[in-house]
């Protein structure tokens, strides 16, 4: 959610309209959705280390779910970036 907050506030400062922004962040979320269902994060850590699955237990749900959350920080800077392009042309 907060990754919407702050496309939203770049947009923003971009002066994009409310119709624009609010696509952008609809497309955004659905996009965000589908990975967050995609996600597992047991394998997601496995990718990361080839050791065992046991590492996981160790974490917190918080470190869990900042390791399967980089993929969609990524997705929004995308976004945001052709978001720019397309302002300019």
């Amino acid at each position: 959610m907060s990754n919407l907050e702050s496309l939203n506030a770049e947009m923003i400062k971009l002066n994009a309209t409310k119709q624009n922004r609010y696509n952008i962040l609809l497309k955004t979320a659905k996009d965000q959705l589908e990975q967050l269902k995609k996600v597992d994060i047991i394998k997601a850590i496995r990718k990361q280390n080839n050791s065992t699955y046991l590492e996981a237990k160790d974490k917190t749900g918080e470190q869990l779910e900042n390791e399967s959350s980089k993929n969609i920080l990524e997705k929004n800077q995308q976004a945001l970036s052709e978001f720019t392009k397309q302002k300019k042309i």
